[in-house]
């Protein structure tokens, strides 16, 4: 069983590179629009 601080750090984690994954997207489609 992980521990509550374990846990916590864990979906921390996910949602910091669900952000990150997010905004290279979103970053990507921009660049696409300005180079097109």
């Amino acid at each position: 069983m992980a521990t509550n601080k374990e846990n916590i750090i864990l979906i921390g984690t996910a949602k910091s590179t669900n952000v990150n994954v997010t905004m290279s997207d979103f970053t990507n489609s921009l660049s696409d629009k300005i180079f097109e």
